[in-house]
């Protein structure tokens, strides 16, 4: 069964509990398209890596959300490795937290 999602599903992300360096929105539209793939590599790595636990996963999405405001940014991640890696999450993810996640970003 799927649970509901908890309070942590409406907050913001956790720079703190990334396990990469988290890039502005601005930031990322400063740097070349080489950049901006190298920056988000470690990102997607966050969303399909093994063993990375739902908590990690949701907290990245929300990262990719803030980033996704920005219309280059959201057109980088939805037609690259992590719009992929979203779409397939959502077919396996049991957590109702990671599922509006996926949503969110998959659906802006």
């Amino acid at each position: 069964s799927i649970e509901p999602p908890s309070d942590e599903a409406l907050e913001s992300f956790d720079p703190r509990a990334l396990p990469f360096t988290p890039h502005s929105a601005a930031e990322l539209r400063a740097m070349d398209s080489a950049g901006v793939e190298a920056a988000l590599g470690p990102v997607a790595r966050s969303l399909g890596g093994a063993g990375v636990g739902a908590a990690e996963k949701a907290n990245t999405l929300l990262y990719c959300e803030s980033i996704s405001t920005d219309a280059r940014m959201a057109t980088a991640l939805l037609n690259g490795a992590i719009g992929a890696l979203a779409a397939r999450e959502l077919r396996s993810a049991g957590s109702a937290t990671l599922r509006l996640r996926l949503l969110t970003l998959l659906a802006p």
